[in-house]
């Protein structure tokens, strides 16, 4: 690869993240995918949504947390720790 591939190829990767706010894997199968959050929980252990990033709910019934982020579709994000 040359050195204005490699530019063309970083400088997309910036603009995806930019705009798009992903950040992208740059290798094996999933090469050009999102990456998971990171985080599994906050410093003040409650967990964090791994397709969010953002801290998780607890639940009214006192059985865990949730996630309360909506979806462009209107529904609601369905993970649970």
């Amino acid at each position: 690869m040359t050195k204005l591939e490699q530019a063309l190829l970083a400088a997309a990767k910036s603009f995806i993240t930019a705009y798009m706010g992903l950040e992208l894997t740059d290798e094996g199968e999933g090469m050009g995918q999102p990456k998971k959050a990171a985080p599994i929980q906050t410093s003040n252990g409650i967990p964090v949504c791994p397709s969010h990033g953002k801290a998780m709910r607890p639940s009214k019934f006192g059985n865990g947390y949730y996630c309360g982020a909506k979806l462009q579709d209107g529904s609601y994000c369905k993970q649970k720790a």
